[in-house]
């Protein structure tokens, strides 16, 4: 849930093999079929897993800060870009925020994380999210809304169209629809 609102549902069949499990491992197996799916929601925020099965209660599973390394590496990194050193510094003096400094220290960009320009960040992040195992190569029409949704970065629209086009999935999905 994000502002108290569901933002997304899912749910699959048991596999053969997966009817024969015993319960708290078909429980476990849905905590890990969501946090992959749902991965690219939980990339860089908090998230407390609940659920009403006891013996999970007991492990380690209480918390997952679900954080991928290039998402690290885009914080780490937010003072090697001099564009962001720059927004940084003007922040305290403007009367209309777009921009704003997280609790952690982040920038981000209308609540969404701001990817420096530096060591390739970007197009790692385009790379990652077209190879997860839950992606579709759908080109940039896809693409740019749904990396839209969690970072900022100046010709972001541009990157991501320049990128497709150098993707040969993305280009047979485009030629086959």
């Amino acid at each position: 849930m994000q502002h108290r609102k569901v933002v997304a549902y899912a749910s699959r069949q048991l596999r053969k093999l997966e009817q024969n499990y015993p319960t708290h491992d078909l429980e476990l197996e849905a905590i890990t079929f969501a946090l992959k799916i749902w991965r690219h929601y939980l990339y860089g925020v908090h998230v407390d897993i609940f659920t009403d099965h006891k013996s999970l209660h007991e492990g380690a599973i209480v918390r997952n800060a679900a954080e991928s390394s290039v998402v690290a590496a885009v914080k780490a990194r937010q003072f090697d870009d001099p564009a962001l050193v720059k927004i940084r510094e003007i922040i305290p003096f403007k009367k209309k925020q777009v921009f704003e400094l997280s609790e952690d220290g982040v920038l981000r960009y209308q609540d969404r994380l701001c990817v420096p320009d530096v060591r390739g960040l970007q197009r790692q992040i385009m790379i990652e999210i077209l190879q997860s195992w839950y992606s579709i190569h759908m080109g940039s029409t896809k693409m740019y809304p749904d990396l839209r949704q969690l970072y900022w970065w100046n010709g972001m629209k541009r990157n991501i169209a320049e990128y497709v086009t150098q993707c040969p999935s993305c280009q047979q999905v485009r030629v086959e629809n």
